[in-house]
């Protein structure tokens, strides 16, 4: 293990020879590769769309899904028009519960689609296509952009995290506004 004053020593090592050669009267001029800067670029960019497809998808769609979700969990088939013969078995036991070997009735324990992320997102793609996902995609660029246009301009005065925050639910809450009444 480094010792804390070899850290200071080589740190005002650095400092000094920062320091003369700033005094000297060579420019300091770094030339970038424009094909390493090309490659920064369109990592950066393709980096930071998928960060928005990500937030997107897991952070917008797939919470909208669950909320709109209905969260009934057991959902009895109906029969229809069969009438039972009449010498059938009632359909019922004595407590009120179906029969388990009973063909009539079907007790569907359905489970949510959104109860993983997986199945919401193999769902989305099963029935609208692999592309289904990014639909509103463009809505939420223009949500974020204008959300972050009225969080500017509401914390601007002011550097305080509480302020920043207070900026970000009025601004929410106005664009909601905005898009509820035009």
């Amino acid at each position: 293990m480094i010792p804390v004053h070899a850290f200071a020593k080589r740190g005002i090592e650095m400092a000094q020879a920062i320091s003369v050669k700033r005094q000297s009267d060579e420019p300091d001029v770094h030339q970038i590769p424009p094909l390493a800067a090309l490659i920064f670029v369109l990592t950066c960019l393709a980096f930071g769309l998928l960060l928005a497809a990500i937030s997107y998808t897991y952070g917008h769609l797939i919470t909208t899904l669950c909320m709109v979700e209905s969260s009934s969990s057991n959902a009895y088939v109906p029969i229809g028009t069969v009438e039972p013969a009449e010498d059938s078995p009632p359909a019922y036991t004595e407590d009120g519960l179906p029969k388990p070997d009973d063909v009539e009735v079907n007790l569907v324990r359905t489970q949510p689609i959104t109860a993983s992320l997986r199945t919401t997102i193999l769902h989305l793609r099963a029935r609208a296509g692999f592309w289904s996902r990014f639909r509103g995609l463009s809505v939420y660029f223009v949500w974020n952009f204008t959300r972050s246009i009225v969080v500017g301009m509401l914390s601007s005065a002011s550097s305080n995290p509480f302020v920043m925050i207070l900026a970000a639910v009025i601004a929410e809450i106005v664009l909601v506004c905005l898009i509820r009444h035009p």
